[in-house]
């Protein structure tokens, strides 16, 4: 008679990709099993948005620069634009997005709808979102200046809505600077 030894299951340092897989999954299935949302705090955070790659951002202390990444409040009006469109899924949420202008750097939409922050190309406007709604527009052909105390904010993709539609916004909405830590498009 044969004796039926037990799998001998692998140890994490013998098999670390392996339990790194199995760890991901079990957070994964725990976090889907309450709703897919993180609770709140104040030191990391989740985009689930287009604008910025998909992932976990850390928030740092900041002193603003151009090419930052940062948290801010909206001003009301693009909140409530963003809410009534269903960009968002509740009226209090916060952006993320790139400090694409400072005070002074100058920023506009050429005839042919391509946008440009001082000099340089930075990708197509969009007359509607990805629905065929109207999205809401600078003026196109005018040289813009950001003002002293205000920036632009941006997104990476080409889809974002950020300040190609909406233009500036003050620097004391700024919440915190944010840096990935696990992020992908």
């Amino acid at each position: 008679m044969t004796k039926k030894t037990r799998a001998k299951i692998p140890s994490p340092r013998e098999r670390p990709f392996l339990w790194g897989i199995f760890l991901f999954a079990a957070f994964m299935l725990g976090w889907t099993a309450c709703g897919g949302k993180l609770p709140e705090q104040d030191i990391v955070l989740y985009n689930r948005t287009a604008s910025l790659p998909i992932g976990f951002y850390l928030r740092i202390p900041f002193a603003a620069s151009r090419g930052d990444l940062v948290t801010y409040d909206p001003p009301e009006d693009v909140l409530a634009f963003s809410y009534a469109h269903g960009y968002m899924e509740h009226e209090k949420a916060i952006f993320l997005k790139r400090i694409g202008a400072m005070a002074g750097d100058t920023y506009g939409v050429d005839k042919n709808g391509n946008f440009y922050v001082d000099g340089n190309y930075v990708g197509p406007v969009s007359i509607t979102d990805s629905k065929g709604k109207p999205l809401p527009q600078i003026e196109w052909g005018v040289l813009h200046t950001v003002p002293e105390g205000e920036f632009l904010p941006l997104g990476d993709s080409t889809q974002s809505f950020d300040g190609r539609y909406t233009g500036t916004v003050q620097l004391s909405r700024i919440q915190s600077r944010v840096v990935p830590l696990l992020a992908f498009w």
